[in-house]
């Protein structure tokens, strides 16, 4: 069983190979990986991170479906509130907003669900590079 007041670390590549390229350093969370980062919100009755969110996302009713696998009924949940949460994911200071409120970060580390953004992209990838291209497509027709 996974300590649930410790984030589960985010895949990266390594730095000896992302120093030879420019392609993304962080790749985000595999779905596995995604739904146990989303297991440890706690489903606070009245959640303070949809408080520190400037655009009021339903985090919890993200983390929900997320928690559950639905990846794609979770990025309907984002995109009830955000048009574009590939790049907002990237812009928004989280740390100091949403996860700066989160109350499991009283004892222990506060929820990362930025990290669970790029487990619901425009064409439902588990692939942050992959996220930037789709959206870069989109964004174009």
């Amino acid at each position: 069983m996974t300590d649930v007041l410790k984030k589960v670390p985010v895949r990266e590549q390594d730095p000896k190979v992302r120093a030879t390229n420019f392609e993304e350093v962080c790749l985000g969370y595999n779905q596995e990986e995604a739904m146990e980062e989303a297991s440890r919100c706690i489903g606070c009755k009245n959640a303070k991170c949809v408080q520190g969110c400037p655009v009021s996302i339903d985090i919890p009713g993200f983390i929900k479906q997320v928690k559950e696998g639905n990846i794609e009924e979770a990025y309907k949940v984002i995109g009830k509130s955000s048009a574009l949460p590939a790049i907002c994911g990237r812009v928004c200071p989280q740390e100091s907003q949403c996860e700066g409120k989160c109350i499991r970060g009283v004892k222990g580390e506060p929820k990362n669900w930025k990290d669970l953004l790029p487990t619901t992209p425009l064409s439902m990838t588990l692939n942050r590079k992959h996220l930037r291209l789709q959206t870069d497509i989109r964004l174009q027709l």
